[in-house]
């Protein structure tokens, strides 16, 4: 492709960009989200399970992820978050009220904590993008989404991830359950 440069990749967007100096523009866009379910095994204990606690470790690029469980009963579904995003613009930690620039203009697109490293092009999105200081356009970010699953008893539990856009990795997955009576802390 003279004078111009292509990105493709498997995340459902189809950019075609012209390259000038040191800025990308988008000349055309077409956007189609592949959604993704995952169902994990059924979790199970010796005894009634309780006020399960559960752990997903995620990498994301541009989600949409929405987390539910599925209890051993009659639908017994339960949505636990809907419809998760992660703003490109901001900081998991870093200094109060840093917010990054979406067309690099800084030339600090690997800065390290953002919560998402997906680059929006086009409708949506911002029409130009520096290329300064390097833009890398599949880097995913890791998170970790935790909550006690409003159950009060089950014997099996499962989970679901679904995700309506971009991609999610599930890294890891952990249900903990407290047993009646225990305690935690240290014995005296």
């Amino acid at each position: 492709m003279a004078g111009g440069v292509r990105f493709c990749s498997t995340n459902g967007l189809l950019p075609s960009v012209s390259n000038s100096t040191a800025a990308a523009a988008v000349v055309y866009r077409t956007h189609q989200p592949i959604p993704t379910r995952f169902v994990s095994r059924g979790y199970a204990a010796a005894d009634l399970i309780q006020n399960p606690r559960l752990t997903v470790d995620l990498q994301t690029w541009d989600p949409m992820t929405s987390i539910v469980t599925i209890a051993g009963g009659v639908q017994e579904r339960h949505l636990l978050d809907s419809e998760r995003t992660q703003d490109r613009t901001a900081y998991h930690f870093s200094a109060p009220g840093a917010v990054f620039e979406e067309t690099n203009a800084n030339g600090d697109f690997l800065e390290p904590g953002r919560k998402d490293y997906s680059v929006a092009l086009g409708e949506g999105g911002v029409d130009h993008v520096h290329l300064d200081g390097g833009v890398q356009l599949d880097l995913h970010q890791e998170s970790r989404w935790e909550q006690v699953v409003p159950v009060d008893r089950a014997r099996v539990m499962q989970f679901e991830v679904s995700n309506a856009q971009g991609r999610v990795r599930i890294v890891g997955m952990r249900m903990d359950s407290a047993e009646a009576g225990q305690r935690q802390g240290e014995l005296a």
